[in-house]
């Protein structure tokens, strides 16, 4: 079986850890690699976010270790397309068809309420800094607007299903 490449992007408040967590626990631990993009730049790097950081290297180097060793990679993260596109590109074209892009399309309004329900909430000041209007990638992305997150889960993988259906045809 070609190895899974699931990328989810989009604000802070957005969902995306939630979402990820929840592919993760429906593939199971041994079967999914979950890379959080905050986890690795902040707690492993300590580094701020910027283009010649050494983030975007440790993310493709994370990713590709993760499709060799197992089914399923998952990366999620705000990942900026002025810093991240060059990578993501690189790694959503090694993955092929087994690359699964998405981008959580949610209101500036839900991710504040998305935030205040967390344990240590950020300003709205630090969001509305941070916020980025679109920040699509372009490249088989798909735009998530709506829906809870086991709806969300539930699109994820019938997307994978139907996908690895048009790979055995």
């Amino acid at each position: 079986m070609q190895p899974i490449f699931i990328l989810i992007r989009g604000n802070s408040g957005s969902g995306k850890s939630t979402l990820a967590t929840s592919l993760q626990e429906y593939f199971g631990y041994q079967q999914c690699l979950l890379l959080h993009e905050d986890i690795l730049r902040l707690d492993i790097l300590h580094a701020k976010e910027n283009i010649s950081g050494p983030t975007a290297s440790l993310i493709e180097l994370m990713t590709i270790l993760g499709g060799e060793y197992y089914p399923i990679t998952i990366l999620e993260g705000i990942l900026p397309k002025s810093i991240y596109e060059p990578t993501l590109t690189k790694l959503i074209h090694r993955f092929g068809s087994g690359a699964y892009v998405y981008y959580l399309d949610v209101p500036f309004a839900q991710t504040l309420i998305n935030n205040s329900q967390k344990q240590n909430p950020f300003p709205t000041e630090v969001l509305q800094k941070w916020w980025l209007e679109d920040d699509t990638l372009g490249i088989n992305e798909r735009k998530l607007t709506n829906g809870t997150v086991s709806e969300l889960t539930k699109q994820i993988l019938s997307d994978i299903q139907i996908g690895t259906n048009k790979k055995d045809d």
